[in-house]
């Protein structure tokens, strides 16, 4: 989930008095002398002369093109360090983007929002009066910044109702970790950014939810960094040794060791990371996966990682400085190019297929089975052919080049090897123990549909109800009705059909219709052309 306070790129933050003395003109030329002398001794990579010479402090760290690098008011570096422990300006609210406006997730507890009774499932369509249609997420969220104690008005949308409300700004302290026990003794853990008391907030969830949890999620996802040491104390719940990074200086590399735990976390764990996955959040995911520790799901991080210190300046102002670039344990090079999962799925579908990747089929059931990086992963169909999971398993589906199923074939377990070309069918992913009863191309969609299902048995009529219509894409159940002509069967679609292909699934014979030699289950492919 989205957080309304902005996600922070820091890694590393060290703060350096540098007092100088003069008059204002002496004193403008001093910073600007304190900066590249700064920038000389600590900047990692080699800068070009033209750019020390430039006329002011803040044009000379402009010119370095580096957007990590910044010259910043007291004010502004103040909010920055906020942002990273949690701290921020605002009304309390998580969101989401939707077309419409910002969709509220959650909110804080005695939040203003909260005790103005706004929850999840909210949309807020304006604030002061200008529509959301069409912004971004930051965008949109810019606009419910303000200083402490100013109002802002929302009008909100929940169901059919619409309201206007106008509430505070205040000071808010959101934790950076958020837990919950998922099913099946899974345990779920999301860390929103490194901050000063992370590393403890996630040592509470830990004692607390480890008695009754199995496997683990970590979602990384949304994370643009922190403290660098505080990621290596999270490493510190999952490994117990080694290196958490290697970094890149002016002069010389470094290494920062994980930092033990005393409360650790021994169980399979599945990592979650996206695009704005960065900074200590992908060294983080860097080192687990080097060290075989979890198996990455998601996109590919940011590719951020690099290291900044602030530096006080003698007019106060504060230089946020580059100083190192951080290496994986193995060495690999992070920024720029990022962390690639092991397992590629859409940043939306990731904690799903978490899921559906823990899923622990129940015996004899049909199910698939893929390897990644070595390890099996065992997949419930019933489970992923489920509205909840369906579009998840889509997505694990649609960039594996084969994948094996056991099925349960005229009552018995067979093993199904599907190749890329069957993947990109789509259906044997889903329904791999149901046999192709013939495929039907350019219809009408508005017209009836005349099909045969061969092999059907003479009292199919018995047990229509086996029958099932869904979206091939997303799952949808359709309803329909279904009449015998001679050998044939019309089918009529109730509901629209805005997709290009639908699937006809006939489950098979329940069991007391069923003849001494079941058929086994068929599914009929229906495409359409307008």
């Amino acid at each position: 989930m989205k957080r309304y306070f902005n996600h922070l790129l820091l890694v590393l933050v060290l703060c350096c008095a540098v007092l100088c003395n003069g008059s204002p003109l002496q004193a403008a030329y001093d910073v600007r002398q304190e900066v590249v002398a700064i920038i000389r001794e600590y900047y990692p990579d080699p800068v070009d002369p033209g750019v020390l010479q430039r006329a002011t402090a803040r044009a000379v760290v402009e010119g370095l093109n580096d957007p990590f690098s910044h010259y910043m008011t007291p004010e502004q570096f103040s909010r920055f360090m906020q942002g990273i422990n949690g701290s921020f300006v605002g009304i309390g609210i998580f969101i989401e983007m939707f077309p419409e406006g910002l969709m509220i997730t959650d909110t804080l507890p005695d939040s203003p929002a909260h005790l103005a009774g706004l929850k999840k499932g909210d949309l807020i369509t304006s604030i002061n009066h200008q529509a959301l249609t069409g912004l971004t997420l930051e965008e949109a969220a810019r606009r419910l910044e303000g200083q402490e104690g100013s109002q802002v008005l929302l009008t909100v949308m929940r169901g059919s109702q619409r309201f206007e409300l106008r509430l505070k700004r205040v000071a808010l302290d959101a934790p950076t970790v958020y837990a919950l026990q998922l099913h099946d003794r899974v345990g779920y853990v999301a860390i929103n950014s490194f901050g000063s008391d992370t590393a403890s907030e996630l040592e509470n969830y830990v004692k607390a939810m480890d008695m009754d949890a199995d496997q683990w999620i970590l979602d990384l996802r949304g994370n643009s960094g922190g403290y660098l040491y505080t990621a290596a104390e999270v490493a510190g719940y999952f490994i117990n040794a080694g290196n958490m990074v290697t970094m890149r200086q002016k002069d010389e590399w470094l290494e920062l060791p994980v930092v033990p735990q005393a409360a650790r976390i021994n169980e399979p764990l599945i990592l979650l990371v996206d695009s704005n996955s960065a900074s200590a959040a992908e060294l983080l995911a860097a080192a687990l996966k080097d060290y075989r520790r979890a198996l990455l799901v998601g996109e590919t991080t940011y590719g951020k990682a690099t290291m900044q210190q602030g530096f006080t300046l003698s007019n106060g102002h504060i230089l946020l400085l580059t100083t190192a670039e951080g290496y994986s344990p193995l060495g690999n090079k992070i920024h720029r190019q990022g962390v690639e999962p092991d397992l590629k799925v859409k940043a939306e579908e990731a904690l799903d297929a978490a899921r559906l990747l823990l899923s622990q089929p129940v015996g004899g059931s049909s199910h698939a089975y893929i390897t990644v990086e070595g390890g099996k992963c065992l997949i419930d169909l019933t489970l992923a052919r489920s509205d909840e999971f369906w579009e998840s398993w889509l997505s694990i589906t649609q960039n594996l080049d084969s994948m094996a199923v056991e099925c349960d074939i005229a009552s018995a377990m067979h093993t199904v090897i599907l190749s890329r070309a069957d993947i990109a069918r789509r259906w044997p992913v889903f329904y791999p123990d149901y046999r192709l009863a013939g495929e039907y191309h350019n219809l009408d969609r508005a017209q009836a549909v005349s099909l045969e299902i061969n092999g059907l048995p003479d009292n199919w009529a018995e047990v229509k109800s086996a029958f099932e219509l869904l979206d091939g894409q997303s799952g949808e159940r359709i309803p329909f009705d279904i009449a015998v002509q001679g050998t044939s069967i019309t089918l009529e679609p109730l509901g629209p059909l805005n997709g290009q292909e639908y699937w006809l699934l006939w489950h098979g014979v329940p069991f007391a219709h069923a003849p001494s030699d079941p058929l086994p289950p068929a599914i009929v492919i229906l495409r359409y052309s307008n």
